[in-house]
């Protein structure tokens, strides 16, 4: 019988280049484990994992633990803030640059030229195809695609009209969050001063034609339960969206600001004071 265990800790391990790749690094000391997976998820029939803290589903033990660490442990949280920062200085970094390719087109430039009759020959002779063509996305699928859009949105200032800008905002109580345009930044700074205690961090399950999305809110006040909805555009999607929230979250009050309320908020948001 084969042994997928490390030599230096005894750590299981099926697969033979990540056995491997773990030995060289092992110093020989057995990690201690952070939780125990039965004590946050949830072990469904069919074999997947349910995390107890958002509800989100997973296919295998292990990408239900890399979730948990990342998003649900501190120590896991400060490793994700890294990442984000990472991917936030690397982005800067290419503002104002153009790509190699910029402007260059396949009657102009030889490798572009060269590029495109690879790229073409492969979709011809079904060497490669479109990854979504005749694709239908499982309702597992657009659950796990709502959620992460809901979490790039909220943790790293991304989606959205390009128009409207991406601020970090200092709040009262010294903690970093990404406000979206400068309507929000307003609400934010006028809760701060009249020492209103309000989070972004919440994410909303709902349900659209029997698929679980997941909604962020623009600001939350838990000592009222208020969810304020910051809106210059209101689209039809958004309308359908805040009225199958209203719909099955109806211990919570829904409130709209739009551009005459963003401008007298004193009078808006009286009530929370």
């Amino acid at each position: 019988m084969e042994n997928n265990s490390c030599s230096k800790c005894g750590k299981q391990i099926n697969k033979r280049g990540p056995l491997s790749i773990h030995e060289k690094s092992c110093d020989g000391k057995q990690k201690t484990t952070l939780f125990k997976t039965k004590d946050v998820s949830l072990l469904l029939e069919d074999g997947r994992f349910e995390c107890l803290s958002c509800s989100q589903i997973f296919e295998t033990k292990n990408s239900f633990t890399s979730h948990y660490w990342l998003h649900h442990s501190e120590k896991g949280n400060k490793h994700l803030e890294k990442i984000l920062e990472t991917v936030d200085i690397l982005h800067k970094s290419k503002i104002g640059k153009p790509a190699w390719n910029s402007g260059l087109t396949k009657e102009t430039d030889e490798r572009v030229l060269r590029s495109s009759e690879i790229i073409k020959l492969k979709l011809e002779n079904g060497t490669i195809k479109p990854s979504q063509l005749g694709r239908k996305l499982s309702i597992e699928h657009k659950e796990k695609l709502s959620y992460a859009r809901s979490l790039a949105i909220s943790s790293g200032g991304k989606g959205g009209f390009k128009t409207i800008g991406w601020y970090k905002y200092s709040k009262a109580d010294g903690d970093i969050v990404t406000l979206r345009g400068t309507w929000e930044v307003k609400v934010a700074e006028w809760l701060d001063k009249n020492s209103v205690t309000w989070t972004k961090d919440i994410f909303l399950k709902y349900k659209k034609d029997n698929v679980k999305k997941t909604y962020v809110p623009d600001f939350y006040i838990p000592s009222a339960n208020v969810i304020l909805e910051v809106k210059g555009f209101y689209s039809d999607y958004d309308k359908e969206k805040m009225l199958l929230l209203k719909d099955q979250h109806k211990q919570i009050n829904f409130v709209m600001l739009f551009e005459k309320e963003i401008k007298s908020l004193d009078a808006n948001l009286a009530f929370l004071l």
